[in-house]
């Protein structure tokens, strides 16, 4: 099939720290690819070429509603267009083309809704629980995620978006009250009065509270890899947790997680051997730091390899071909 996926314009693909949909977008376009299919992708000036496709470049989410007639000359015609922007403009605009949305976000609407695809069934229960649309889980490239058991740093570690959203204040909290560092990678994008409240835990504890900018790369590898344990405390301001990429990426490295009971969180987590621990509250994320040293990391590896890069491709390549051939769903 020709192909194309669409990935946000804020950030480049594939992206250089954070960057989780930009992720996934381009490990689709990867796994399609290698599955043989002509795959094109719609990315922030300056993404990476696909191996087998075109790089159509934009900046601004509301260019789709022009698309295809804005470049010239225009691009072919996809047999599917995979889009995983925020705002589904193309939806809005071509509503009767062969497109799959894939659903990170929290809100759907008439245009926005057509054939809508699912991150996990936390998500949908919590925000789409009568809104047709198949669940397609996050996949990652394992190769690029070695697998490690040797020492490891003793430190928390919190990966995400430093928003309210994501409760970063109860990670402080428990490492406060366990007396074991956390380090805090993310871009900041809360508003000031969110920053000011976590820089004011790390001016009171300089010597546990460690706050930073975005990671990536090789540097991101090792401070999965040397961490005791992932935390990540979401749900605050009616959150759903969605894909917690975070969680498979430490996962896939071998190291255990301390979640909050939300969105998908449970269904990463609750399998034996164990992996992590579900949490409702601050006080249970302080009572079971102390177990996750009875977590193998060899089961982490093992609980990710359930979340690869094919997968999700094979499963988004069975879907195009549907959609490709006239199937819609969600038509509202």
């Amino acid at each position: 099939m020709n192909l194309v996926v669409i990935s946000p314009p804020l950030l480049r693909t594939k992206p250089d720290g954070y960057g989780g949909m930009e992720l996934m977008a381009w490990n689709l376009v990867k796994g399609l690819s290698a599955r043989g299919h002509s795959v094109s992708l719609m990315a922030k000036h300056g993404s990476d070429i696909p191996p087998d496709g075109t790089l159509i470049e934009y900046e601004d989410e509301k260019q789709l509603l022009g698309f295809p007639d804005m470049w010239n000359p225009p691009p072919q015609r996809f047999d599917c267009y995979i889009d995983f922007s925020h705002d589904k403009r193309l939806s809005e605009a071509h509503y009767d083309w062969p497109i799959i949305n894939n659903f990170q976000i929290m809100s759907i609407n008439h245009t926005t809704g057509l054939n809508p695809v699912f991150i996990s069934h936390g998500q949908k229960k919590a925000k789409f629980e009568n809104v047709e649309g198949p669940i397609i889980y996050y996949g990652l490239d394992l190769d690029e995620y070695p697998y490690y058991d040797g020492a490891r740093g003793g430190y928390l570690l919190y990966l995400g978006q430093v928003i309210r959203e994501k409760r970063i204040e109860w990670a402080c909290e428990v490492a406060i009250a366990t007396n074991r560092p956390l380090k805090v990678f993310g871009p900041w994008w809360g508003p000031p009065e969110y920053s000011e409240q976590l820089r004011e835990y790390q001016r009171q504890h300089p010597d546990l509270i460690e706050l930073n900018d975005s990671i990536g790369g090789p540097q991101k590898i090792e401070v999965l890899q040397k961490a005791y344990a992932l935390i990540h405390p979401v749900g605050g301001m009616g959150w759903a947790e969605a894909g917690a990429i975070c969680i498979l990426e430490a996962l896939a490295v071998g190291t255990p997680i301390i979640g909050s009971d939300n969105g998908c969180i449970p269904e990463y987590l609750d399998v034996e051997p164990p992996v992590g621990f579900v949490c409702n509250s601050v006080q249970d994320m302080v009572g079971v730091v102390d177990l996750v040293r009875l977590i193998r990391p060899e089961d982490c590896r093992k609980r990710a390899e359930d979340f690869t890069m094919d997968r999700m491709s094979r499963a988004y390549e069975r879907l195009a071909e549907e959609v490709a051939g006239g199937l819609k769903w969600n038509m509202g």
